[in-house]
């Protein structure tokens, strides 16, 4: 990995970075995470893990689960740009005919109120854990409309 001699994880123990856990609450976690923050290659460390399947282990500031979402994205056929909030609802209203489904019972399968989900209609941008929510749903519909019934 190019410049890996600047990296800030360099000059600490690597087990926090390799923790038993990955919550968000874990001390090694948040501790690795802030290390990651304030690394000058943090974003060429990501590349490096995304582009060889790290599976285990925090590379680039993400643990497996935040960057399994990202290759995820990287991969379907609705992984459009998280910040076109209208383009997500164009996806999610797609999904909605197909399934003969209401606004609320998306909302529903998203884990999000109506009033949430409602800020899409005028291009406004949901948290971004409800975003990353839809997006996986989105892309698990796509899989799941392609395939043979």
């Amino acid at each position: 990995m190019k410049g890996i001699e600047r990296a800030a994880c360099r000059k600490v123990d690597s087990e926090c970075f390799f923790p038993i856990s990955y919550g968000a609450h874990i001390p090694e976690v948040i501790e690795a995470k802030k290390i990651c923050g304030d690394c000058p290659i943090l974003q060429a460390c990501l590349a490096y893990a995304l582009e060889n399947g790290e599976t285990e282990g925090i590379w680039g500031g993400l643990v497996p689960d935040e960057r399994r979402a990202i290759l995820l994205r990287q991969t379907t056929p609705s992984a459009a740009p998280k910040s076109d909030a209208l383009e997500l609802r164009q996806v999610l209203d797609g999904h909605r005919q197909r399934l003969d489904w209401t606004w609320h019972q998306v909302a529903q399968a998203l884990d999000v109120s109506d009033a949430v989900l409602s800020k899409l209609s005028g291009g406004r941008r949901m948290h971004p854990d409800a975003m990353e929510r839809a997006w996986a749903w989105a892309a698990e519909q796509d899989q799941t409309a392609g395939a043979p019934a």
